[in-house]
């Protein structure tokens, strides 16, 4: 008797694509922007406040189309903080004035739910998002 040929070789497998990469740890953005004292004291730059704001605006969108997704899969209720608590994000500078020109244009966009504080009070404070404000911007390099 003739005997069957063998069973051809299973069809190889694809493996799934890998997963994106983990963005990166820290960022930095160069602002064109000018310094300025106020009250002969306190420096503020409200180029680089203005370009702080911007990014606060694209977190809240991305944090909203995030949280659609996690009610979409979360099934037991439980709902994460929201999106501007301060262990989500804050934005911290060196300056005092700083604070109060983002804090101001914050409030103008309809984003004065985040935190804004000088980097000493905010020693020892942990954040998801630390967006940090240098300021100081002028042709002296000082």
């Amino acid at each position: 008797p003739t005997q069957a040929p063998p069973p051809p070789p299973p069809a190889p497998t694809q493996a799934p694509p890998p997963p994106p990469p983990p963005p990166p740890a820290y960022s930095f953005f160069h602002v064109e922007g000018k310094e300025q004292q106020m009250y002969g004291c306190s420096y503020y730059n409200r180029e680089e406040a203005m370009a702080v704001v911007q990014l606060v605006k694209l977190l809240k969108e991305k944090a909203a189309t995030q949280l659609l997704l996690q009610q979409q899969q979360q099934q037991d209720g439980t709902v994460s903080s929201p999106w501007n608590s301060t262990e989500r994000i804050r934005i911290i500078t060196f300056y005092q004035a700083q604070v109060v020109t983002l804090q101001q244009l914050l409030k103008q966009h309809g984003l004065s739910g985040v935190l804004v504080a000088t980097v000493d009070s905010s020693q020892g404070c942990e954040a998801d998002v630390v967006i940090v404000s240098f300021v100081r911007s002028n042709t002296n390099h000082n």
